[in-house]
């Protein structure tokens, strides 16, 4: 995958957090279950294996607490701001 990928996604995942509190339960497992559905399919890196599986744990969580879902998002930025920090081009 592209770096140019990465930098994105960041982006996709950080907008869980306004679908979440804007939008409505519905909206919010919509778009965390076609970002699963994308993330299941990318496991070139050890990191994007973590992102992959604390979406789908969000995707199987019903009812899903803020902080939880909060945490989550901000773990995975993490990572992918920790993977992009070692990219080598």
């Amino acid at each position: 995958m592209e770096k140019k990928y990465y930098i994105l996604l960041i982006g996709r995942i950080h907008k869980i957090m306004p679908i979440y509190e804007n939008e409505g339960m519905d909206s919010f497992y919509k778009y965390i279950s076609v970002l699963d559905i994308e993330l299941l399919g990318n496991d070139e890196r050890t990191e994007m294996k973590q992102i992959s599986g604390m979406i789908h744990g969000m995707v199987k969580t019903p009812d899903i607490e803020h902080e939880l879902m909060r945490r989550v998002v901000l773990r995975c930025i993490s990572l992918l701001d920790k993977m992009l920090t070692l990219w080598e081009d």
